[in-house]
């Protein structure tokens, strides 16, 4: 989706430099129109995000929680309606983009851990999300060391490790469990994320 936008952006600023006989506003929907149907993108349309009725809208007050997400999830669009409104269309729509990307990667960035004991009295926690330097300290903080059994698991099958911090926070934990004389399994790991890790020096632990 961002892409398409950025290439209807290069298109509208883009063509004029070629010739101003056609408005490039029109080129760049009859190309990105094209792309899209040739190539079957999965894009949203207006209808995809509410149903149209042929009645007029009417004044009300939303029926939403004001919470942090939901701030986070208005304040692209608010700041694109902003720049809109004192500058250029352009540069509000490509604020509006840069803004949803960040709050995606926000929202993706979230590392979890599901623990559950299995049928070995084993501890198994499934993490997901993306584990980078900026959830070091957080990751470290969702196991419960005192409590956990003697044998731990650390699945990593819905998640990612991807920068040296992330293994090293993989290695506190495991230090961590260590000085309990717990033993430690880290499992399931992609390709990429395993040969990280054992590049850092965690090679022992990743066995299966």
């Amino acid at each position: 989706m961002y892409l398409m936008v950025a290439g209807t952006l290069a298109v509208v600023y883009l063509f004029p430099l070629l010739t101003k006989a056609v408005p490039s506003a029109s080129v760049a929907i009859i190309m990105m129109t094209l792309l899209s149907i040739s190539m079957n993108l999965d894009l949203c349309t207006v209808g995809d995000m509410g149903e149209i009725t042929q009645t007029l809208p009417f004044f009300h007050i939303p029926d939403i929680t004001l919470s942090l997400e939901a701030l986070w999830f208005l304040l692209p669009h608010s700041l694109a309606l902003a720049v809109v409104a004192t500058s250029d269309m352009a540069i509000g729509v490509v604020a509006g983009v840069g803004m949803s990307a960040l709050v995606f990667e926000w929202k993706s960035a979230k590392i979890r851990a599901h623990g559950e004991v299995d049928g070995d009295g084993a501890k198994v926690y499934r993490i997901s999300g993306r584990l980078f330097f900026g959830m070091m300290i957080h990751f470290v903080d969702l196991f419960d060391y005192k409590n956990d059994p003697d044998s731990v698991t650390i699945d990593f099958g819905s998640s990612h490790v991807w920068d040296h911090s992330a293994v090293k926070a993989i290695t506190k934990i495991v230090r961590k469990y260590e000085q309990l004389d717990k033993k430690v399994t880290i499992g399931n790991l992609n390709q990429e994320s395993k040969r990280l890790v054992e590049q850092v020096g965690l090679a022992s632990l990743t066995g299966h």
